[in-house]
């Protein structure tokens, strides 16, 4: 008789039951899918405090190390375009120089040399020029003409013609560098000096603290 009188479940409450189910398991699995998907949830106030404070002092490191690389970019970018304009300017006065295009200054060598009875070949007047330039010389002017990479060196009858102007004796010649070394560099045996004494003629070479070398006329015009 018991086991008559015993409620059974009807389907429709069996069906309740497992809906019922499902939704207990489903609010499990939100939020333990919401205590996975953030680390701070649960943490104790201290631990919070804690990593806030990591926080702040990472961004100050950030901000000065940000700020130092900015400072040293600045400080390259301006070393950079100081030397970039040293170069520039050097390179500027140079051409000037090759060209003749400008007048130049300094310490230097004022040659007076006579013509023996042989005269002054334009070969050694040549080869006196390009001995100035071995010994350092800048700039030099012959007769007052000056020398570029374009001069060319000739004679009518027994008078030296420095590109197409005439020069008269004594023959002055004045170089820009350092005098005792173009001094001793003229002076080397088989040079030119030996060569012009050799020939009857005469060179004397005064060092001086500042001769002066022309400019080439319409030079800057030209370039």
């Amino acid at each position: 008789m018991w086991h008559r009188l015993a409620l059974r479940p009807t389907r429709t409450q069996a069906l309740i039951g497992v809906l019922f189910v499902a939704l207990g398991v489903l609010g499990v699995m939100a939020i333990r899918g919401q205590a996975q998907g953030s680390p701070l949830q649960g943490a104790r106030n201290e631990d919070l405090v804690q990593v806030l404070d990591d926080l702040t002092n990472r961004r100050d490191r950030l901000e000065v190390e940000a700020r130092r690389l900015e400072v040293a970019q600045e400080r390259i970018l301006a070393g950079s375009q100081g030397q970039a304009l040293v170069e520039a300017q050097r390179r500027v006065t140079g051409l000037e120089i090759l060209s003749g295009a400008t007048p130049v200054s300094g310490a230097g060598v004022t040659l007076t040399i006579t013509a023996g009875q042989r005269g002054l070949a334009p070969a050694l007047v040549l080869d006196m020029i390009q001995e100035l330039r071995d010994a350092g010389a800048e700039a030099i002017a012959v007769g007052g003409v000056r020398m570029v990479a374009s001069s060319w060196v000739g004679s009518e009858g027994d008078t030296i013609v420095i590109s197409g102007s005439q020069v008269a004796e004594p023959l002055v010649v004045i170089a820009v560098g350092e005098p005792q070394t173009i001094a001793t560099a003229l002076q080397i045996p088989g040079g030119v000096a030996e060569t012009i004494r050799a020939g009857g003629g005469s060179i004397t070479i005064d060092r001086e603290d500042r001769v002066q070398v022309p400019a080439l006329p319409n030079a800057s015009s030209a370039g």
